[in-house]
């Protein structure tokens, strides 16, 4: 899947525990959309294997702070946290029925 220019479209399926997980994000107001937070965790991956360059980025992407990375860590252990205690909950209540 390579282009010179434009967008590709892809499509992915995901499990409900994914699926979950982005719809609680959205809904709390972290990414406007689904698309968004793909996009931006697509983005981060590939940029941790160097597979993108600096130029090919918008300027905010690129000169993306310390701070941004550090903050964008501890959403990651927000996240981490909510599933667990979303994993918890469920535990209990269907130990209850």
């Amino acid at each position: 899947m390579t282009t010179k220019a434009g967008n590709t479209p892809v499509n992915v399926r995901f499990s409900y525990p994914f699926i979950d997980g982005i719809t609680l994000l959205v809904e709390a107001g972290l990414f406007l959309s689904p698309s968004e937070l793909i996009r931006d965790g697509v983005r981060d991956l590939l940029m941790r294997f160097r597979v993108l360059k600096y130029n090919d980025l918008d300027y905010p992407i690129a000169y993306k702070t310390q701070e941004e990375i550090e903050l964008q860590d501890q959403l990651h252990e927000v996240v981490k946290k909510l599933r667990e205690a979303r994993e918890r909950r469920e535990q209990l209540f269907t130990s209850e029925v």
